[in-house]
Parts: C-alpha cells; structure tokens; sequence
C-alpha cells in the first residue's frame, strides 16, 4: 500500500513539473534537459543515543523507469528492511527508511539521499539530526530559553520572544463555518505536534517559533484543537494579517505566515514574508502539508530571503506530492504558497 501512494504521488509531483516547469522546483538537469525534483524529510530533528528517525525523500518520476535511491550518513546507521532482518547498514535504498543513532556520540550528523532516476539524471537532498545527550545533560541553555516554546499561544498581552530566526503565525481571518471548521481543526492539530524543547539544543536565532493568537488559555482538554478554536483571537488574527497587503491574504484562511521579524499589525512593513495559503485547501492534504513545513522550519539555519526562499520552494514540491489531483496542484502552485515582499 505505501509503495502504491509512493508511485502515485510521484507521477503526479511528475505530472506537476512538466505543467509548471523548473521555477518551481528543485531539480537537476542532465544534458538531454531531464530533470528530477526531489524533497526529504524527517519526523525529529533531535534524538538520544539509543533513538532513531524515519527520513523519507519523494522524487518526480515515471512509474515505469527504474529509480534507485542510496541514503548515507555521516555517523549511525541504518535499520534493516522489514523484509529482511539483520544487522544496521552503513547506506540504505529505500525512499522511506529509519536512521539509527546507534549510541553516536552527542552531535549533529548529515543524512543524504541520492536519487537516481531515468537516463541516469540524479539529485539529492540532505537533512540535519542532532544526537542529544540525555535529557538531565541538557545543560544550562535549558533554563534560558523562557517560557514560551517553539509552538505558543499568543495571548493578549503577551509579546513575542524576541531572538528567534523566524515567526510564524497560524491565522484565521474569520469565524469558522461549516465549510472551513475541518480545515481549521486540521491545522490545529497539525499544530499540537510541532515539535517543543528545540530550544534546550539550538540557539533561538536558528529556530523558527509558530505562534496563534488567543484571548486566553484554553482548558485543559484532550482535544487540543477544538480547545483552542474555542479560544481563538480573531480580531488580533485579523490586525496580524493586516501587516499584509489585503491582496496576499485573500479568503479566511487557515493562513501561516512566516518572517523574520515579527508581525506589527496595519500599516507596518515586515520585509519578505513566506506566505501559506489553505483557504481553499482539502482538509486532507493538510497533514502532510504541515509535515514538511515542521520538517523544514525544523532544520537548524541560518533565516534570511534566501532561506525564506528555499522554503517556499520545498513547501511547493511537498503540496504537490500530497494533492488529490492535478487541478487543486496547479491552483496549489499559484495561490497556496508565495513570498510577500
């Protein structure tokens, strides 16, 4: 079954490049002008010594060519396949496998997947792990990170911590009907996965921190996302979006908007934002949609336009693989994800 979505999600990433071409998309080109789009990701981006991660990296190519894929890494290991048990492996060639820390000693560590597609066009893409010690040696840079993690609620008077790489916002530009309610709920509990305690192991000015407005703590729920709806800030969520020209945030959202510095509200200037448009998004393709926006903003860089940039392009390839069908791709393409300047 996963091998089947595999294929089908990237004929239509496949289908999406040859419609759009390569202003979009990362690629590599060979000499005949074949190109080959590919995007990784990651489900953590720190583990302990005993830990391990599921890495993935989808690729645009014909179901019928032969692709081959070679994951290494600079320090771990990887697990063995299902379907043949044994001993850790120094590579990997799968699209989905799982990278063992193998008691590596605490540092960061290079994961790359090389994809080979037809007529020998190759590209790669890399990712970032951390190996931690354990959480008792976390050291000093624990205790100065505040209180808010790189998911908070933005109450009213509070302020956003300053020193972050970027600042993301989850905003809704109205009350949620019948229509947009699965959306919101959707982003909401995408929301309550983001990863928390990055700040323990990173310096603040590489992290990006997702913030949503509320008008008070919601209570204590096991339902988190619809806690949450009931305590959304609309009329702070709408000052928020009011930072953008009225033309960039058309429609109710869910919108996420990230820059580098914080919002400011009517009439500031924010310099170039990475602008997420699902107001008109299928509530199913928001999962994996917020799966690689976490995986993205959760890769430890340096955030200038240049990053806000690669970003945007990543978050175009990862909607393109998870649309249902290749109308909502193109509007996808167009309307869902763009940088504000």
């Amino acid at each position: 079954m996963i091998h089947r979505r595999h294929v089908f999600l990237n004929n239509l990433l496949a289908l999406l490049f040859a419609l759009i071409g390569s202003r979009y998309l990362t690629e590599a080109r060979s000499t005949s002008g074949a190109s080959l789009p590919v995007v990784c990701n990651l489900d953590q981006p720190v583990v302990f010594p005993q830990g391990r991660v599921t890495v993935q990296v989808l690729a645009a190519v014909p179901t019928a060519s032969r692709v081959q894929y070679l994951w290494t890494a600079t320090g771990g290991a990887f697990a063995p396949e299902a379907s043949r048990p044994g001993a850790l492996r120094s590579e990997a060639h799968d699209a989905i496998v799982q990278w063992v820390a193998d008691h590596a000693s605490p540092a960061s560590y290079t994961i790359t997947a090389q994809v080979t597609g037809l007529n020998q066009v190759k590209n790669s893409c890399s990712l970032t792990v951390l190996v931690a010690s354990q959480q008792e040696d976390r050291g000093e840079s624990a205790s100065q990170t505040g209180d808010q993690p790189e998911r908070a609620l933005l109450l009213p008077e509070r302020k956003e911590q300053k020193g972050y790489g970027l600042y993301s916002y989850l905003l809704f530009g109205a009350k949620p009907d019948a229509d947009t309610k699965p959306r919101f709920l959707e982003v909401l509990k995408a929301y309550a996965n983001l990863d928390t305690g990055l700040e323990a192991y990173f310096e603040l000015d590489r992290l990006d921190v997702t913030y949503v407005p509320v008008t008070a703590e919601p209570a204590e729920s096991a339902d988190f996302a619809t806690a949450v709806l009931e305590k959304y800030d609309y009329s702070h969520a709408r000052a928020l979006l009011a930072s953008l020209p009225k033309k960039k945030v058309d429609g109710d959202g869910p919108f996420i908007i990230s820059c580098i510095q914080p919002l400011q509200g009517p009439d500031s200037r924010t310099g170039p934002c990475l602008v997420q448009n699902l107001s008109t998004a299928p509530a199913s393709v928001i999962p994996l949609w917020m799966k690689q926006f976490r995986s993205e903003t959760n890769q430890q860089r340096v955030w200038d336009n240049k990053a806000i940039g690669n970003l945007a392009l990543n978050l175009r390839t990862a909607i393109a693989i998870a649309a249902e069908g290749l109308p909502t791709v193109q509007k996808a393409v167009s309307t869902f994800v763009f940088v504000s300047k």
